[in-house]
């Protein structure tokens, strides 16, 4: 699996000293690949907050700013967490999803045109969520329908 492969190969050079166990860097391609197969695709949340929804291109947008920042910020205090292989499963799967498209496989989408077209209708439709569930939370706690 060229995705398990990126993962493992950034960690060992990112903490040459430091053995991690699990498939995390893995599920970050997958992540990604996914982005650019159904970048539409919606999840609705119950955690972290109830009624959030999101598209998948945006559950992969902030799976790669999450990592990015504790690969730069967060891993002074959090060094068991394998932030070079979540990056660089991140990375191969974006090479796979940005290869795949270049040679025409129309399964996957155009990564920047994706991002140009649904990235402010996305983030409405994810605040209007917000909007909601805020509405739906405070009907119930004040008992009206």
């Amino acid at each position: 699996n060229p995705v398990l492969g990126a993962s493992s190969m950034n960690h060992v050079i990112c903490h040459p000293r430091n053995p991690v166990l699990g498939a995390s860097g893995m599920l970050m391609g997958l992540v990604t690949v996914d982005g650019f197969l159904d970048p539409q695709r919606r999840f609705h949340m119950i955690l972290p907050w109830p009624g959030l929804t999101l598209s998948m291109l945006q559950v992969t947008d902030l799976a790669l700013m999450a990592n990015l920042m504790g690969f730069f910020l967060l891993r002074r205090w959090f060094g068991a967490v394998a932030w070079g292989a979540h990056l660089g499963g991140t990375a191969a799967g974006l090479g796979f999803g940005c290869g795949a498209w270049l040679r025409g496989d129309q399964r996957f989408a155009d990564p920047w045109r994706v991002h140009v077209d649904q990235c402010g209708s996305d983030w409405r439709k994810t605040a209007d969520s917000v909007e909601a569930g805020l509405d739906r939370m405070a009907s119930l706690i004040s008992g009206r329908p």
